[in-house]
């Protein structure tokens, strides 16, 4: 597969009619290989064509196995000169932790690929997102309006976005394709 392939999407159609395209590098099984993030021991999840996903995963946490589910909002793809794909994809995930059932996080990630085949992920920086007021799952599965988008650059990220209040958790997940 030629990498300017790696950045085509599959459409996909959410409830009412709000879509994104998932670029085809980021479809898969994926698997943690480490984390910045203390007593992180696993995680695995599964990305759909449509969108969504679905992992579970293990560490130093209450409870210590979890298992989630979410959506990507946002996608963006670019070839690099050097031939590195970069991915920008925008996502919430159910947040059972918080003892809401219908509660979400945001995220906003920022990917390098590698252009060598199997396409493996040379980067990937995720930043939690902290939100003056919670989202719904409910909400946001029939199309709810979202808080804001990620930018497309991660300096800009870094250093803060007026839609999110405190501050922003950044970790580096290496993830493989399984």
């Amino acid at each position: 597969m030629t990498a300017a392939l790696l950045c085509l999407t599959v459409g996909v159609v959410l409830l009412h009619a709000q879509c994104v395209s998932m670029p085809s590098i980021e479809v898969g099984t994926f698997k943690m290989i480490s984390s910045t993030i203390p007593g992180h021991y696993a995680d695995t999840y599964t990305q759909f064509a449509n969108g969504s996903f679905a992992g579970y995963g293990s560490g130093d946490f209450q409870p210590a196995n979890y298992t989630y589910y979410g959506q990507v909002v946002r996608t963006a793809c670019s070839m690099q000169t050097d031939g590195t794909v970069e991915v920008v994809l925008q996502w919430w995930k159910d947040y059972k932790e918080s003892g809401s059932p219908d509660a979400a996080m945001m995220f906003c990630s920022y990917k390098v690929w590698s252009k060598s085949s199997p396409h493996t992920p040379m980067y990937n920086q995720e930043f939690d997102i902290n939100l003056p007021t919670s989202l719904s799952v409910q909400e946001l599965l029939a199309g709810g309006k979202l808080p804001g988008a990620c930018p497309s650059v991660q300096a800009v990220m870094r250093d803060g976005v007026s839609w999110a209040s405190g501050s922003l958790r950044d970790k580096a997940v290496d993830r493989k394709s399984t």
